[in-house]
């Protein structure tokens, strides 16, 4: 069985060939990667906290160099994180670029904000 290596599986769809389903698909893709990025911050603050709280409380040198160790790897993993998002968030406006949704919403909150200001005038 032959496994599909396409990383962006919209690409060969335009804007107006995708249905509801696609475009919450979208909405959910937006929703993870901003989660990902968040667990990666939590992530680098543990590792720094411990690293700082490692140096600052304890007199082994050994301990010491790991707690520099922790904080050096915090740095690391928050570039990880933000290089991650910024490159998916890259391919996620590449493929609205065709429509005029911005990246914050989709048709079903378009069609909610028609639908009130209807209703109100």
């Amino acid at each position: 069985m032959k496994v599909n290596s396409n990383k962006r599986p919209y690409s060969k769809f335009t804007s107006d060939q995708l249905i509801l389903r696609d475009w919450l698909a979208i909405d959910r893709t937006i929703l993870a990667n901003k989660r990902t990025v968040l667990a990666y911050i939590r992530t680098a603050m543990a590792f720094f906290i411990s690293g700082v709280t490692a140096i600052h409380f304890v007199e082994s040198p050994w301990v010491k160099i790991f707690g520099g160790v922790l904080v050096i790897v915090s740095i690391i993993i928050l570039i990880m994180g933000f290089y991650d998002f910024y490159k998916y968030q890259k391919d996620i406006e590449e493929l609205l670029k065709d429509s005029n949704i911005k990246t914050e919403t989709s048709p079903i909150t378009e069609s909610s904000q028609s639908t009130n200001q209807s209703a109100k005038g």
